[in-house]
Order: structure tokens, then C-alpha cells, then sequence
């Protein structure tokens, strides 16, 4: 588990998801070898999952109305382009 607010890190690490689930091997190689990167550092994609840190609304156990919290929320992989969100691609309001 590695937590971070790198979008760099999310990307390399969906690189290598993408690069490991591609079919044309020959390509993938012909990547692996220009940019000097080692086979063993293609990451499965079952093997990983990406958490967001967001305030939702949630409705506790024994509670009646839901309440808003800080929790973690599951961001869906799509095929062949590994995770999309863009959480690290949006610009903060106090940046505007």
C-alpha cells in the first residue's frame, strides 16, 4: 500500500499496468528495451486497486440519516487504459 498526492507515481504505475496487458508482446519489448525499463516491473492490473480520499455522504450503522465523512472511495479500472480518473488533472478552487 502506498499512499501519495503524485499524480506522476498513479501514472507510472497505470504505465505498467497498460504496458502488461497488452497483447502485442513484440511492442511491448521494443518499449521495454528503448526506454530501458525491465520486464519485472509490469504490474498486474488485478493486483491493484486505486482509493480517492473524499468527504461523502454515508449512512453509519445504527444511524437514520446519512451523514457526511471522510472516506476512501473505489475509482474503476477501464480495459486497456488502466485507471481514468482525473482527480490530479483538476485545478483546486484556491489555485483558480
Amino acid at each position: 500500500m502506498i499512499t501519495t498526492h503524485s499524480d506522476y507515481i498513479l501514472r507510472e504505475i497505470n504505465n505498467m499496468m497498460i504496458l502488461n496487458s497488452k497483447r502485442n508482446k513484440q511492442a511491448v519489448n521494443s518499449l521495454l528495451s528503448k526506454y530501458n525499463i525491465h520486464k519485472e516491473s509490469l504490474i498486474y492490473a488485478d493486483k491493484v486497486s486505486l482509493f480517492i480520499a473524499k468527504r461523502e455522504l454515508v449512512k453509519l450503522k445504527g444511524a437514520q440519516r446519512r451523514k457526511r465523512i471522510d472516506t476512501l472511495v473505489g475509482i474503476d479500472k477501464e480495459g486497456k487504459y488502466g485507471f481514468t480518473h482525473t482527480v490530479f488533472d483538476q485545478i483546486p478552487k484556491c489555485l483558480d
